[in-house]
């Protein structure tokens, strides 16, 4: 196609001017530029207008019509094109989850680190939060694992953790409330430093911060392992716990296992609430390693001084388990 040479005219430029619309508050800047364009042409000998007024009129609106469309254009350049920033879509995980599953592949079991999750902590006869009493040492355990509840996430504002599960709550315990001796009117109020309960909200933004001062565990019952009612007697409790030997060996053995047990028919449900208002559940399982029995004999089978620093690793995994 043969390409014009002809030039824009008056209507051609009127034509365009009737397809572009500036923004209100550009039009100041527009009459300023007609101004000046009208001032460079002008002359201050009337006679000399007289020839040529037509032709400088002219002139003078296509200026001025090409100072409007540049502005224009300019900011409707500006205003329309698409901007390359885009909101952060709502995000959550566990970090002790993605720190193995960086791409959150859901379904994948991941090996807990003994920082994130390693051994728990026998801590006597069950307490049951709903009777609000202690059960015979004899009849059920109570165990505690430490658990670094912490997520990750875009645009969180809160979490709920709820575990599920018989026996299976979390535990609270303020250093706060924890340090000091409470008044007996606070002890008539229910001030306690330990709390039980089914779920947890912790804001997004304190989870560091509530965790120094709060420490979360999950806190299980079961039934007493018949294993260790065999090596509770009289010459378990001479050596205790702690003691290296066949009672204590044998009784810490059968205790992490019981514990292990109760653990792995438990589930973890996390709600994130986001600045919009909207939600998202996840749920997570915790089972001990296949190898788990044989791993946990041969740790507490060492001497006291052998098994000092040496927390095993991999003694757990997580799952993040499909929805439905």
């Amino acid at each position: 196609m043969a390409k014009s040479d002809k030039k824009p005219n008056l209507n051609d430029y009127r034509s365009m001017m009737r397809s572009m619309h500036a923004p209100s508050h550009l039009q100041p800047d527009v009459l300023r530029q007609a101004d000046r364009i009208r001032q460079e042409h002008g002359s201050a000998d009337a006679r000399a207008l007289s020839p040529h007024r037509k032709t400088q009129r002219r002139q003078f609106a296509v200026a001025a019509c090409v100072v409007l469309v540049s502005i224009a254009l300019a900011f409707g350049c500006v205003l329309g094109a698409p901007s390359n920033h885009q909101p952060e879509p709502n995000s959550f995980t566990l970090v002790a989850y993605a720190a193995e599953n960086p791409d959150g592949v859901t379904g994948k079991a991941v090996e807990l680190s003994a920082r994130d999750f390693g051994w728990g902590d026998y801590s006597g006869p069950w307490y049951d939060p709903e009777e609000k009493r202690f059960f015979n040492y004899q009849e059920w355990a109570g165990y505690k694992y430490r658990f670094d509840i912490a997520c990750t996430g875009t645009n969180v504002q809160s979490i709920t953790y709820e575990i599920e599960g018989e026996h299976a709550y979390f535990e609270t315990i303020d250093h706060d409330k924890l340090s000091g001796a409470p008044t007996h009117e606070e002890i008539d109020e229910g001030y306690h430093a330990f709390n039980y309960m089914k779920s947890i909200t912790l804001d997004f933004a304190d989870q560091r911060k509530e965790s120094e001062n709060t420490v979360v565990n999950l806190y299980l019952g079961f039934p007493f392992p018949e294993a260790a009612q065999n090596l509770d007697g009289p010459s378990f409790r001479q050596f205790g716990t702690s003691s290296h030997g066949r009672f204590g060996s044998g009784y810490n053995i059968a205790i992490s296992i019981g514990a292990a047990h109760a653990l792995s028919s438990c589930k973890l449900n996390l709600t994130a609430t986001f600045a919009d208002g909207s939600t998202q559940t996840k749920t997570y399982a915790i089972k001990p390693a296949a190898d788990f029995v044989e791993r946990c004999t041969a740790y507490w089978s060492q001497s006291s001084k052998e098994r000092a620093n040496e927390m095993p690793e991999g003694l757990f995994s997580i799952t993040e388990l499909a929805k439905g």
